[in-house]
């Protein structure tokens, strides 16, 4: 698996790779790695249900869902976020933003717009969570997916 990882950040153009069984395990670990509880998620209303699992088992009190694809939507919640990543966690730190959407949405098979997704991450100092699921192997230069797609590898 150490070689496969390897191959595969080399491939995305990563610093590293980490491999799961499922993209449902995936977004449980990575969720839950990069936040508390008292942190904060904005996600897409038609995210496949392991994100909304993920931000659920990962225990977020702080959740937001804006209306699909709808970046006005988006940026309201993300003002939402902004006043209350103002009020400091237990420890002292300010909550951190997380923006979450699925890379190809499976239902209709429509793509987020990463593009504005990310500007609006960068003015409201989020961070940019991408289940690519389903534009890995289909989307981008040989398969490397909807990030690669949009030109964004180093910003999500």
């Amino acid at each position: 698996h150490v070689e496969l990882e390897k191959r595969l950040a080399e491939f995305k153009g990563t610093e590293a790779a980490v491999c799961f069984t499922s993209a449902y395990a995936a977004n449980a670990s990575a969720v839950q790695t990069l936040l508390g509880k008292h942190d904060i998620v904005v996600s897409d209303q038609l995210n496949h249900a392991s994100i909304i699992d993920a931000v659920r088992v990962a225990g977020v009190k702080n959740k937001f869902a804006y209306k699909h694809s709808d970046m006005a939507d988006l940026e309201a919640k993300l003002q939402e976020a902004r006043e209350l990543q103002k009020t400091p966690k237990p420890d002292g730190e300010h909550p951190l933003i997380l923006i979450i959407t699925d890379g190809v949405f499976s239902m209709d098979g429509d793509l987020a717009d990463l593009p504005t997704i990310c500007d609006l991450a960068k003015k409201y100092d989020a961070l940019t969570m991408v289940d690519d699921a389903h534009g890995e192997g289909v989307l981008g230069k040989g398969g490397r997916g909807v990030v690669n797609h949009f030109g964004l590898e180093g910003v999500v």
